[in-house]
């Protein structure tokens, strides 16, 4: 797959990169509750095309509150594409147009009192 990946949180030995493995086993967490800032960011290797972005979160309680997401080419982001997206145990983030990044980066926008965990994360064409 060729995908990295980094958080502001891990919980003890959960990676980023256990969101992406292909094992809905593994998962990353924050260990945190969640509070505005909060990240969890995707190199997908190269810039693609695609038109969704889907995540899991098989612990219900722990899905995120609200969600601005970030795409961008090179460098540094510089604004959301969407703000205040709901989470769901399945989340999927859809497109009108074909988004093209390297980076996905998930920002939790409003505080709640419980940790934030992704089963598996994908991209879809």
């Amino acid at each position: 797959m060729g995908w990295s990946g980094n958080a502001s949180n891990n919980f003890n030995t959960d990676k980023a990169s256990d969101a992406f493995d292909g094992d809905a086993s593994t998962i990353w967490s924050t260990g945190a509750y969640q509070e505005p800032g909060m990240f969890f960011q995707v190199d997908l290797g190269a810039v693609r095309a695609f038109y969704a972005i889907d995540f899991e979160c098989s612990i219900t309680s722990d899905v995120p509150a609200s969600l601005d997401v970030y795409l961008w080419q090179s460098g540094e982001p510089s604004s959301p594409v969407r703000t205040n997206v709901a989470g769901f145990p399945h989340t999927t983030i859809e497109f009108a147009t074909p988004q093209v990044a390297r980076y996905i980066r998930l920002v939790i926008a409003q505080k709640k009192s419980l940790w934030w965990c992704i089963d598996e994360l994908r991209v879809r064409k």
